[in-house]
């Protein structure tokens, strides 16, 4: 763990040095300090270590700064300290070693990516940049207040720091230390568990409540390591006085009973702890030993790695840095069981960056050493993107028309009566006839929550033909479910996106057997080459631009038409962007559904209109209120146990199982073991190792009776069924019997109730399950169930009003929400959540870069100029034309006085770009070479007349044809129109200053920008190695 204090003036020798305090504590011999950093021999730290270095080290802030360091503490898990204390000398030192290598490589790497930062004042204003002279004292400590095993080290940062080609010393800006705190824990853990494998101790990855990555030696158990933990034992035990846990308790709460419990530090000499240490091995059975055949994670695996951790990220942000791209790596390797630190996936980064086609975000700040914060983005969003903001123009009007509007709706009340049995009318039918009607290849409806809009698809299948219809969903539960409820096929749109790529390779390749495999498994996607097929698209808030992108394609391709379903008002895509709300808003031919059917009770009605149709949560929880469905607790622990025993009250009152949801997974987590434990299951099974849904590795009890959820596609064909039933992601079974590691499960309906198909699967052939009686909302989205209950934290980061309509929308009968804080709830709940554009984005930078640049502004100065040539000879050209037809149909002294005016135009432009190369002689970056190309294509463009017509023998005469008066006066107003020197001398006053003055105009250039996204041949431009230390497209001030 990493967790920085502060260290006020006149502290530091006091909390390390002074005899009240014990200054054995620090400075024992079996425990000592180091001194690190590039600033030690600036500083004066040399010779042998000795206690006199913690007064220089306090020196060094100077008597003005109050705070003179900052604690670093950086501690280990819980088995390292059991290791040092347990093991045999050798073991120690070699973990003593190790951990002094993590540190320092983890100190070196906070330093260079720009965590560590000084304060300057330039100009009035105080900016912050990367420092250098870093100076840290790093004390070691092998115990606990408590005197456990618990190794743990205090590094002091010395409050001082440089800033490159700045003699001055500077007072530090510690405020990315704190914000950071979670991700440099990450880096430390990653360079520590590294170096422990580098000893041949095997690791276990491991995840506290709030699933921040962990690990563990393996040659310490779990019950071993609980055991040890005194100092945790009173911990919780203070807490459990006012019924808390450290998962309920808020981090004040954790800190009181911290210090509360916190023991006078004891002076215990070397020897005696040893002793003890020995007796209690003896006494446990501890033996720490080295894994056999244990081997550590390679450089080609750390490639594979950071390339899967920078997927992730780019399938789930729009923008990411290189610090967020460390932590994901972390994460993935850790989901595998594997170690992989900060560094390793520092050198893959630039591999990665090349195979996923990412760059870094234009318009930052120039930075000659690269750091944790730049900001990178995905061309194949941007691509995407661009492509999205195209499809409503170039595909309206694109589609046959099925029959008339009468005939259509004629069609429509027939299939409505035949199906439904009830009148069909209204925004419902409205709809269905615009589909149906609809001549463009993307339409859409937009349905708030519970507005019929699975009944109004039924009667379009019914009438356009189920066999050449396909329904797509996020989830396999919610494919399945369109599918039976309106008889179409239907699939994922992950799956049915990785099957037409798979059937289009298939249909090149012929008759390999991986062709006619491929084939085989997507038979289901022949109905596209039937004429006027039809792709739905449910839940399609929740669709991103890549995958928008391609479901466009594809009906471009086939000529089918694609028709999204969905609100824009609930959760959105996990993926960036949100292409079905802005197709709406670029007229997209929509129709709306507003008419709640779903809830029964008129207040359950009114609540859901107030956020859709009035956009107010606080009203929404106002009315909820009036039918007592709205109950806060303040402590947490206490809301868990009545969300419980309502839970249990519906289920023994209505005889099946409620829908119980929350925003977060920790919650989720703890409701899970809560009803386990109150169903009498908790302790009656086996405890097994699962994956989660977003891959973390996690021990799981698992009992017969148990209701379990599969989270993933990946692995389910491993699931064997009694009949032909095919088992989809989201789906939930009731756990028979187990046997070994043979899970015998028996699958339910969407109403909880068993649907007669068993199954059978292995848990080490497929680790995707959980319990299933508590689920996230995300999971929930789309569900229509009698009962709902909905658990709200109110400082929840995910809570916002997207949320609060899913979460008060999936019941029909009966809803009951528990919170901790109404008024913060209320607050959060009317807060609509934020979709970043990667385009917005990236423009936004091409923006800044622009005015960044000398060399651009100097261009625009050139335009500005080659602008007076272009307007005077088009006023020439166009009087030329009305009097002869042609420029080249003019007497000779005309056509040749414009034909010099031409080359002095483009004489001009060679003149100017050669002036403005020699003013700014470094070389261009690549959107730079780009707007040069841009100018002279523009100028050319502009100054293209057309080819001399071929002339006939009587023309020739009319040629030569002696001036008149007319001639005369074009010729002169051609050259007035034309300035005899229109070049730009940059070296001048007035035309730096007219650069000055042109930066703050609002010129867009971005068109270049976003043709350089088009165009494949540009991506080395864009796309740079980045594995030195230069940034690739960073503006350059020259």
């Amino acid at each position: 763990m990493f967790k920085p204090t502060t260290v006020a003036a006149g502290r530091v020798g006091i909390y390390y040095s002074d005899t009240r305090h014990d200054p054995g504590y620090y400075l024992r011999s079996n425990q000592g300090y180091q001194i690190y950093g590039s600033g030690v021999r600036k500083a004066g730290f040399w010779g042998p270590a000795k206690e006199s270095h913690f007064q220089r080290f306090e020196e060094l802030a100077g008597d003005k700064r109050k705070t003179k360091c900052v604690d670093l503490t950086l501690s280990s898990p819980k088995s390292v300290s059991m290791a040092v204390a347990y093991g045999n000398r050798k073991q120690r030192r070699g973990i003593l070693k190790g951990r002094e290598n993590a540190i320092k490589k983890t100190l070196k790497y906070l330093e260079k990516n720009g965590y560590i930062r000084v304060r300057r004042k330039e100009n009035g204003v105080e900016k912050s940049y990367p420092a250098e002279g870093i100076v840290f004292l790093d004390v070691l400590h092998l115990l606990s207040r408590n005197l456990d095993p618990q190794i743990h080290n205090h590094v002091l940062l010395a409050n001082h720091g440089y800033v490159k080609g700045d003699p001055k010393s500077y007072a530090l800006d510690f405020t990315p230390l704190y914000k950071h705190q979670k991700q440099i824990t990450q880096i430390f853990r990653s360079f520590e568990r590294v170096e422990m494998e580098k000893l041949g101790f095997g690791t276990r990855t491991k995840y506290d409540k709030k699933e921040n990555v962990s690990y563990e030696l393996d040659c310490v158990t779990n019950e071993q390591i609980k055991a040890e933990s005194s100092r945790s034992k009173d911990i919780l035990e203070y807490l459990a006085k006012d019924n808390l846990t450290r998962e309920t308790a808020t981090s004040e709460q954790l800190q009181k009973a911290t210090l509360r419990t916190r023991k006078a530090k004891v002076q215990v000499d070397r020897e005696t702890m040893e002793v003890a240490f020995e007796a209690r091995a003896k006494s446990q059975g501890y033996e720490i030993k080295e894994t056999e055949g244990f081997t550590q994670v390679t450089q080609i695996q750390a490639d594979r790695l950071t390339l899967a951790g920078l997927e992730k990220l780019i399938d789930s942000r729009v923008t990411y840095t290189r610090q967020d791209i460390v932590n994901e790596t972390i994460k993935v390797a850790a989901a595998e069981g594997l170690a992989v630190d900060a560094d390793m996936i520092k050198r893959s980064m630039a591999k990665a960056f090349k195979k996923a086609d990412v760059f870094k975000l234009p318009g930052q700040q120039v930075r000659k050493v690269a750091t944790a914060e730049d900001e990178f983005i995905s061309l194949r969003l941007l691509r995407s993107e661009n492509r999205n903001d195209r499809w409503m123009k170039d595909s309206q009007g694109t589609r046959p028309t099925l029959a008339s509007r009468p005939e259509i709706e004629f069609q429509v009340d027939c299939a409505a009566n035949r199906i439904l049995n009830f009148v069909f009318e209204g925004e419902q039918k409205e709809a269905a006839i615009n589909i149906l009607e609809s001549t463009d290849m993307i339409s859409g409806i937009q349905g708030d929550p519970g507005t019929g809009k699975t009944t109004l698809l039924q009667v379009v299948a019914e009438v356009f033909g189920r066999d050449r219809m396909l329904g797509l969903a996020v989830s396999g539960v919610a494919s399945k479910k369109l599918a039976d409820e309106t008889g179409m096929q239907g699939a994922t749109t992950a799956k049915f996106l990785t099957d037409y790529e798979k059937r289009q390779r298939a249909l090149k390749l012929g008759g390999s057997p991986e062709a006619k495999s491929d084939l085989r498994k997507t038979t289901y996607l022949e109905f596209l080459e039937q004429p006027y097929s039809m792709i739905v698209v449910d839940e399609a808030s929740m669709v991103g631009e890549v995958q928008a992108d391609k479901l466009a394609q594809i009906a471009k391709e086939t000529g089918a038409r694609l028709i999204l379903v969905g609100d824009t008002k609930q959760l959105q895509a996990v993926a960036p962007g949100s292409p079905f709300e802005r197709w709406q808003q670029q007229g997209m031919k929509t129709s709306f559904l507003q008419e709640i059917r779903r809830q029964e009770k008129e207040v359950d009605k009114k609540a859901v209109e107030a956020v859709t149709l009035r956009e107010s949560a606080k009203e929404a929880v106002e009315i909820i209120k009036t039918g007592k469905g709205l109950e806060q607790i303040d402590e947490d622990e206490k809301r868990l146990q009545k969300t419980v025993d309502y839970w249990m009250e519906r289920r023994e009152a209505t005889g099946r199982d409620p829908l119980l949801i929350t925003g977060l997974n920790r919650d989720k987590d703890a409701l899970n073991e809560a009803i386990r434990e109150r169903l009498g299951l908790a302790g009656t099974g086996q405890t097994f190792t699962v994956l989660t849904s977003d891959d973390k590795i996690v021990d799981r009890e698992f009992a017969p009776n148990d209701r379990i959820v599969f989270l993933k596609a990946d692995g389910l064909k491993r699931v064997k069924t009694s009949d032909d039933h095919k088992i989809l992601n989201g789906e939930q079974a009731v756990i028979m019997d187990i046997e070994g590691d043979k899970f015998r499960v028996a699958m339910l309906d969407e109403n909880g109730k068993r649907n007669g198909v068993t199954a059978f699967f292995y848990i080490k052939e497929y680790q995707k399950i959980d319990s299933a009686y508590s689920l996230t909302i995300h999971k929930s989205q789309g569900q229509s169930i009698p009962d709902a209950i909905y658990s709200i934290r109110s400082n929840s980061a995910l809570l916002n009003k997207n949320e609060f309509l899913v979460g008060i929308s999936r019941h029909k009968q009966n809803l009951k929400i528990f919170t901790d804080d109404i008024e913060k709830m209320q607050i959060k709940a009317d807060q609509w959540g934020i979709r970043e554009s990667g385009l917005n984005r990236f423009l936004a930078g091409v923006k800044a870069e622009m005015g960044g640049s000398h060399f651009i502004n100097g261009c625009r100065v050139i335009v500005e100029s080659q602008q007076i040539f272009i307007d005077g000879i088009e006023k020439i050209r166009k009087q030329l034309i009305a009097a002869y037809g042609s420029p080249y149909k003019a007497p000779k002294v005309q056509k040749e006085a414009f034909e010099g005016a031409l080359n002095k135009a483009r004489e001009n432009l060679r003149i100017n770009m050669q002036a403005l190369r020699k003013r700014i002689p470094a070389e261009p970056n690549p959107v730079e070479n780009r707007l040069t190309r841009q100018i002279k294509v523009w100028s050319a463009k502009m100054l293209e007349i057309e080819e001399m017509p071929a002339i006939k023998g009587r023309e020739i005469g009319l040629k030569m044809q002696k001036l008149n008066a007319a001639d005369r006066k074009l010729i002169e107003e051609l050259t007035k129109a034309l300035p005899e020197k229109n070049t730009i001398d940059f070296k001048s006053k007035v035309a730096l200053k007219t650069i000055q003055e042109i930066r703050q105009t609002e010129i867009d250039f971005s068109e270049i920008r976003l043709e350089m996204i088009e165009d494949e041949s540009a991506e080395e431009l864009l796309i740079d190695e980045l594995d030195s230390q230069d940034d690739d497209l960073a503006p350059r001030s020259h």
